[in-house]
């Protein structure tokens, strides 16, 4: 009998993830998928799953179902720094350079759960770029982590919660760029300000008169910031 598995996600990339698992391990494994948490819980109160992986992912998992199964999610930071929510906007904002794809165990705490593994990633380019690597890495990695789970050899390493840090997730209120801004930040704040805020997220802009807004939806790179 197969080992049921449900992969969760709810953004573009993540779909591309678990098209690349579904087509390349249909023959192991049957999976399952779930793009709201309405869907996941239907699933789970209709299926016995034996793994549920959350690819990114936007909504609190309650706690039946985190007991009913192994639950593993992708967070894109070197946990236990970036807790939270909006971890690249967070990072990308505070100039960080690289980050990490961070497979871990889900617990009730929030991004706390103790790591099966981390893979870095650089931080460089529009926001797609980045998009692209996290797939990348989840799809190399997450197959190594399912067979390694059916063959009951999955370690796990608890986090350093001392040295973790979390942030809440970005507002869309966050994305404007003020006059005092400008005063007080440098060129490159705004570099990273405007791509981290591509899409799908709430573009950077600038209130303009009659309460209109310039939305600004890419920035050039270093190559092209000047202290002149």
């Amino acid at each position: 009998m197969k080992n049921k598995i449900l992969l969760c996600f709810y953004r573009d990339w993540g779909a591309r993830v678990s098209d690349s698992l579904i087509n390349n391990l249909s023959e192991k494994y049957e999976f399952y998928t779930a793009r709201h948490t309405k869907e996941l819980e239907a699933l789970n109160a209709s299926v016995n799953f034996d793994l549920i992986f959350f690819i990114g992912w936007s909504w609190i998992v309650k706690k039946k179902i985190l007991d009913s199964s192994l639950c593993i999610c992708m967070h894109p930071s070197p946990l236990p720094r970036y807790k939270g929510g909006s971890p690249i906007q967070n990072q990308i904002i505070k100039g960080e350079k690289e980050s990490s794809v961070c497979f871990f165990k889900m617990t009730e705490e929030i991004d706390a759960g103790p790591i099966i593994s981390s893979h870095p990633f650089s931080l460089d380019g529009d926001l797609q770029d980045i998009f692209n690597r996290i797939e990348s890495q989840c799809v190399k990695h997450i197959p190594t982590i399912i067979q390694r789970f059916v063959e009951n050899d999955l370690t796990f390493s608890e986090q350093n919660l001392h040295d973790a840090t979390y942030f809440a997730r970005r507002t869309p209120d966050q994305s404007e760029i003020k006059l005092e801004d400008i005063q007080k930040f440098p060129a490159s704040y705004f570099y990273n300000k405007i791509r981290m805020l591509q899409d799908p997220y709430p573009n950077a802009y600038i209130k303009c008169k009659n309460n209109t807004k310039l939305f600004i939806t890419h920035s050039y790179g270093s190559d092209y910031i000047s202290s002149r």
